[in-house]
C-alpha cells in the first residue's frame, strides 16, 4: 500500500470515529432495556462499538470525551 493510499484510509476512519462516536453510549447496561429482552443484544453492539471507535480514535490522537459512565443501583 502506498503512503497516499493509507493517508486516505487513515483519514476514512477518523472521518468514521467523529461521525459517529457518541459518549452516551458508553452507559448502556442491561438496565436501559429492561422489560425489552431483545434490546440488551443491540445496546451490547452499539456499546461495544462506540467503545472500539473510542479505543482507536484515542490511539490516532483524537481527542474524544470519555464514555459516559453506567448509572448504577445501589
Amino acid at each position: 500500500m502506498e503512503v497516499g493510499e493509507l493517508l486516505k484510509k487513515v483519514k476514512d476512519v477518523v472521518e468514521k470515529i467523529e461521525n459517529q462516536y457518541d459518549p452516551e453510549y458508553g452507559a448502556y447496561t442491561e438496565e436501559r432495556s429492561e422489560g425489552n429482552s431483545m434490546d440488551v443484544f443491540q445496546d451490547g453492539l452499539t456499546s461495544g462499538y462506540n467503545e472500539a471507535l473510542y479505543d482507536i480514535g484515542r490511539m490516532l490522537g483524537l481527542k474524544l470525551a470519555a464514555p459516559e459512565l453506567p448509572e448504577m443501583d445501589s
